[in-house]
């Protein structure tokens, strides 16, 4: 059997959208260290790719309009068809959504391949209220999910974020009911709330394979800064593991992915998941478990049971900022 690092026998080339952000930045990282130049990255953004931290990570940065935008479609479409059978990553929910949508519709150009996380997950995961309605019919531990205009107070305090938002973005935290009927009437109406659950807050790591197997690891959040992990104890966890199984099988959820819990009366509840890597995933992949490259190797037929071996004791990581010059 040929070591874990073998190569493709081909050079396959993944198509990353939002190549800016920190999860493009790790996922783009983790493929070149695995794979060097066997694997071709192209990178995709909507901002201008002179200011791609990391660029010299891809092998090709090009820029499109944002995915609002009519002429989006349009400018990737003719990215990927320049492409030899490309793998296409987006790694925002709403473009993972529209790319699942895409893929089930046949309206890619031909040869693109969206491998994961499959239809159902990529629409149910771009909606935190479908998201928890969906896990709370399979008998999921969630954490109670309303719209921010209906939540009902609770003692603990209440959290409230956007029904599609990431990266802490537009969360608030309110500790008070008066607090919270005073700003009520102010909450957008496409935000969701939840009750404050007990920390620390949880973050898994975790990996689908097609046959159904799942591979996680857990997270804990001892640093955050914009919503991004910069310090966690990574270690192991057997009733995180089968959870995230059970959130597999709840959504049809293949690929790389990631998901918060908190706890209540002790027993995890699932806040938030995401059906893509996490910016902070890059933290597990160097820990010694590559949930990112995972995937891709199951898709390109290559070994890869060492670099999925249980971790021998929980480990600390830390990540900071490093200059570069474009």
């Amino acid at each position: 059997m040929p070591p874990d690092h073998a190569t493709p026998r081909t050079t396959p080339t993944v198509v990353i959208t939002a190549c800016g952000t920190a999860t493009a930045h790790g996922l783009a990282r983790s493929l070149r260290e695995r794979w060097g130049t066997a694997v071709r990255i192209v990178g995709v953004d909507a901002g201008p790719v002179e200011l791609v931290a990391g660029r010299s990570l891809f092998d090709l940065c090009q820029r499109v309009p944002l995915l609002t935008d009519p002429g989006f479609d349009a400018a990737l479409d003719a990215i990927l068809s320049a492409e030899h059978e490309p793998v296409y990553r987006p790694l925002m929910d709403a473009e993972i959504a529209r790319a699942a949508r895409r893929a089930a519709d046949a309206t890619l150009p031909a040869g693109v391949h969206v491998p994961w996380p499959g239809l159902l997950a990529a629409e149910t995961c771009a909606d935190k209220l479908a998201l928890a309605a969906r896990l709370d019919d399979a008998g999921v531990p969630v954490a109670p999910t309303w719209l921010a205009c209906d939540v009902p107070w609770d003692a603990r305090g209440i959290i409230t974020k956007p029904r599609a938002g990431f990266g802490s973005i537009g969360v608030r935290v309110f500790t008070s009911e008066a607090e919270l009927e005073h700003d009520r009437s102010l909450l957008p109406h496409d935000h969701v709330g939840q009750p404050r659950l007990t920390e620390p807050e949880i973050t898994v790591d975790a990996w689908t394979a097609t046959n159904g197997a799942t591979r996680a690891v857990a997270r804990e959040r001892l640093g955050v800064r914009g919503g991004v992990a910069t310090k966690c104890r990574v270690y192991e966890d057997d009733a995180l593991t089968a959870l995230a199984r059970r959130l597999a099988e709840a959504l049809e959820l293949t690929g790389s992915f990631c998901f918060q819990v908190m706890h209540e009366a002790g027993a995890p509840l699932v806040t938030d998941l995401n059906a893509r890597p996490g910016g902070a995933t890059r933290m597990t992949v160097v820990a010694g478990v590559d949930l990112h490259c995972a995937p891709f190797a199951e898709l390109w037929g290559l070994p890869f049971a060492q670099a999925l071996e249980p971790l021998s004791a929980p480990r600390l990581v830390l990540r900071h900022f490093e200059e570069e010059v474009a």
